[in-house]
C-alpha cells in the first residue's frame, strides 16, 4: 500500500487535525521499526530498501509490509492521533490492535524468509 493511500484511508475513517507530513514521519518510524526489528534479522534484507518519505513524492512511496497487514498502519496512525490529543482510551484501543498485527506481521514474515544465524562467541 502507498503512503498515500494509508493517510487518506484513515483521515476518511479518523478525522484529525495533523498535517500529512506528521503522518508521513508516524509511517517512516514505523517502517523503520520494521526494518530493525523484523527485516534486518532475515536472509535478503539487503535487498529491501524504504522508499522517499517526505510529503513531495509520498504519492509513489510503498510501504514496507504487504498490503495484507495494512491494518498495521492504520492502527498505529489511529493510535498516534490519539496519544497527540491525550485520548488516553482511543490510544490504547488502537495500540491492543497494532500489537495484535504487528505480532501476525512478525510471525508471518519469519515464516516466509529464513533468519539470519547469529555466530555465537564460546570464549
Amino acid at each position: 500500500m502507498k503512503i498515500k493511500d494509508m493517510i487518506d484511508m484513515v483521515d476518511k475513517l479518523t478525522p484529525n487535525a495533523y498535517e500529512t507530513i506528521d503522518k508521513i514521519q508516524w509511517l517512516k518510524h514505523l517502517d523503520l521499526q520494521i526494518y530493525d526489528e523484523v527485516i534486518s534479522g532475515c536472509e535478503g534484507y539487503e535487498q529491501i530498501s524504504m522508499g522517499e518519505y517526505d510529503v513531495e513524492q509520498y504519492d509513489d512511496t510503498e510501504l514496507l509490509a504487504p498490503d495484507m497487514f495494512s491494518d498495521l498502519y492504520r492502527w498505529y496512525l489511529e493510535a498516534q492521533i490519539g496519544k497527540a490529543n491525550g485520548e488516553t482510551a482511543r490510544y490504547n484501543n488502537a495500540l491492543i490492535l497494532f500489537q495484535s498485527k504487528w505480532e501476525e506481521y512478525c510471525n508471518w514474515y519469519i515464516r516466509h524468509h529464513m533468519p539470519i544465524a547469529k555466530k555465537v562467541k564460546l570464549w
